[in-house]
């Protein structure tokens, strides 16, 4: 009988695709450029995430530089890796590139005898269509809403690129233009010199006018660098913070710097309001190796409540299940009408804790207010294992509860398409 139920659940979660929350993709033009200048080798796949745990194992720097520069060649990158590589092949990251192997080139894992193979196998598919090929064909995932990079780190807040708009959207960041508010980036928007926080407020204005009706939602990946307490300043006292900023920069503490940040801030949630755009946080655990400020994501809940609760009418979506302070994410997706739970990146973070935290948010919080994937890739060729372990996850935390008589089995038919594809299209108009 238990076959049958574990059959049951894996047949339907197989057959139903995915929205994808959450990617970092970059251009494919661009994966293809760097193919054709010789940059792209199996050292690739370990770039993001993985690379952490590399670290996290003890491979030293100047080696961690080593393997992913362009100029050594592939024998010298598995002499580097191997030693750390057999420490990480266990973990999240390291399951979800073994699984991606298997599904894109039915290799089973990468060892001595295989990289130069992989990296052929690699270098081959980049080619015109491989994203969707990757994403539809051999992964199940219907669209795709990507958080660029360059709306990040540069200039931009949004990426206006119409290229297969059918199954990619976009996220508008507010990064640069508010709670890490940049002057060279909100003077771009306004076309001129910024001179005030009223010229602030317009450029913010110009960039949702110009963008609004595009994006799918906000994201603000802030957390990173401060914290989340996004405290009312009036705009009289941002005011003079900018005037004292505009004299000299150096004046300016942190403190106040993101006391402007929340005033900006607020100003785009009142004008993403007009677009019905929801907002997508970053919370819990960060990406990267020994600079986590444990106490700040400690916190981020926490300091969250005050735009929550002064937003009612905006749809805020806290992300990768604020890891490891899941518990209390439950208990703010339960309370507050417009919290909304992203597990995307947590499926290879904790695949333990993440499939915990699905029973447990199935049984205490509304089902409708969950996404249950974002690949959270650079790499479009790590998103179909990471796809297959969140699969995984949902087909035994489902199983967990019709088990103990949480669910049953007509529930089960109805909630596994729910929480892989219909939340998501219904609740960002897909």
């Amino acid at each position: 009988m238990e076959n049958h139920h574990t059959s049951l659940i894996e047949e339907i979660v197989s057959e139903t695709h995915f929205q994808d929350t959450h990617e970092h993709l970059p251009p494919e033009t661009k994966r293809i450029e760097e193919k054709s200048l010789g940059k792209l080798d199996f050292s690739y796949l370990f770039s993001h995430y993985l690379d952490s745990d590399l670290l996290s194992a003890g491979m030293p720097v100047a080696d961690f530089e080593r393997f992913f520069s362009s100029t050594v060649d592939i024998e010298e990158k598995w002499r580097l890796l191997s030693p750390f590589y057999k420490y990480t092949s266990s973990t999240g990251y390291g399951k979800c590139l073994s699984k991606s192997l298997k599904i894109l080139w039915n290799l089973d894992g990468i060892n001595h005898s295989n990289y130069e193979r992989l990296n052929r196998l690699l270098v081959n598919q980049v080619q015109p269509g491989f994203y969707r090929e990757i994403i539809r064909g051999k992964t199940r995932i219907d669209q795709v809403q990507i958080n660029a990079m360059e709306t990040v780190f540069g200039s931009d807040v949004y990426r206006d690129d119409p290229t297969d708009s059918e199954l990619f959207r976009h996220d508008f960041c507010t990064l640069k233009i508010a709670t890490q508010w940049d002057l060279s980036v909100l003077s771009g928007l306004l076309g001129t010199e910024i001179k005030s926080l009223y010229d602030c407020h317009e450029a913010i204005s110009n960039a949702f006018n110009r963008y609004g009706k595009k994006a799918v939602s906000i994201k603000d990946p802030c957390a990173y660098w401060r914290d989340l307490d996004f405290f009312s300043v009036t705009d009289e006292e941002a005011s003079q913070i900018i005037s004292q900023y505009l004299v000299n920069k150096s004046s300016v503490s942190a403190q106040q710097y993101n006391a402007v940040g929340n005033n900006l801030f607020r100003h785009a949630l009142r004008e993403s309001q007009q677009y019905n755009l929801p907002v997508k946080i970053h919370t819990g655990f960060v990406a990267g190796s020994n600079h986590m400020n444990l106490k700040r994501v400690k916190s981020n809940l926490e300091h969250l409540c005050s735009i929550i609760t002064d937003f009612p009418e905006i749809n805020f979506v806290l992300m990768h299940i604020t890891y490891p302070f899941q518990n209390e994410l439950l208990a703010m997706a339960k309370h507050f009408t417009n919290v909304y739970v992203d597990m995307c990146w947590s499926w290879i973070i904790d695949p333990i804790s993440a499939t915990e935290f699905l029973s447990k948010f199935l049984v205490t919080a509304p089902n409708n207010k969950i996404f249950t994937f974002g690949g959270d890739f650079i790499p479009v060729e790590l998103i179909p294992g990471h796809a297959q372990m969140a699969r995984e996850g949902i087909v035994r935390s489902v199983y967990q509860l019709l088990q103990g008589n949480f669910i049953s089995h007509r529930e089960v038919e109805v909630i596994i398409p729910r929480i892989m594809h219909e939340n998501a299209s219904n609740f960002f108009s897909l």
